[in-house]
């Protein structure tokens, strides 16, 4: 399977959730302010939605971090119909595949959310897919949420 016809799927999927989801808009984007040296820097940035999903995306390869500085000046401001966003999948820009994944990833917690955010696991338990509590997760969504 050639890299393009995985993109062109993660479109279709991502175009499908859009319509089912009822066409969600991004709410602003969390982005890292940029260090002078990005070497062997991991971060991750986070795409909003309008219902306060969240989506993470790793952008510390290939100058990522920079290019959506330089796109995005107020990342917090942005705002525009996910499925803009999700055109990245098959566009040559990282950068646009970035901003595509972390539209796809808080699409797929918005889908979690509207459906409760449980699942059934072995044997028919319920269980929370980011339980409260969970260490870390409550602090960073926190974080994350009032910076935004």
């Amino acid at each position: 399977m050639s890299p393009t016809s995985i993109n062109s799927d993660y479109l279709s999927l991502g175009e499908r959730l859009d319509a089912a989801l009822k066409h969600h808009a991004i709410n602003g984007l969390y982005l890292p302010v940029p260090i002078l040296d990005e070497t062997f820097r991991d971060e991750f940035g986070f795409v909003f939605l309008d219902d306060g999903s969240i989506g993470p995306f790793y952008l510390s390869m290939d100058g990522i971090l920079q290019n959506l500085w330089q796109r995005y000046a107020e990342p917090s401001r942005v705002n525009k119909p996910a499925s803009g966003f999700l055109q990245g999948f098959v566009q040559q820009d990282i950068t646009e595949r970035a901003l595509a994944v972390g539209t796809y990833n808080a699409m797929s917690a918005a889908c979690m959310r509207q459906a409760g955010g449980e699942s059934w696991g072995a044997a028919g338990r319920k269980y929370q897919l980011v339980p409260s509590g969970y260490p870390g997760t409550d602090s960073l969504l926190s974080d994350l949420t009032t910076r935004h």
